[in-house]
């Protein structure tokens, strides 16, 4: 994939890798914060972890605006392919 990395691209990587790994710590405050909202729900038996993994799955497709028509024939052909999921 990378073969000879001459000087220019290995700067390039450089740059990223510090920039990627900038901002994954500049992140990880809030990623604890989503842990401990999780946490929160279930120790006070709010939501279980089934249903809030369920709620912030209907949240990334309500984000990404999908059509739930054709989410539910894909997930029907799936079924069809590999059976009923256990």
């Amino acid at each position: 994939m990378f073969g000879n990395i001459d000087a220019k691209k290995k700067n390039y990587i450089k740059h990223f890798i510090e920039s990627f790994a900038a901002n994954e710590a500049a992140m990880e405050p809030y990623k604890e914060q989503k842990r401990e909202l999780r946490k929160e729900y279930q120790d006070n038996s709010w939501l279980t972890k089934d249903e809030i993994w369920y709620v912030i799955k209907a949240f990334r497709l309500y984000q990404k605006q999908c059509d739930t028509d054709d989410l539910a024939k894909i997930s029907e052909e799936m079924e069809a392919i590999f059976g009923p999921h256990v």
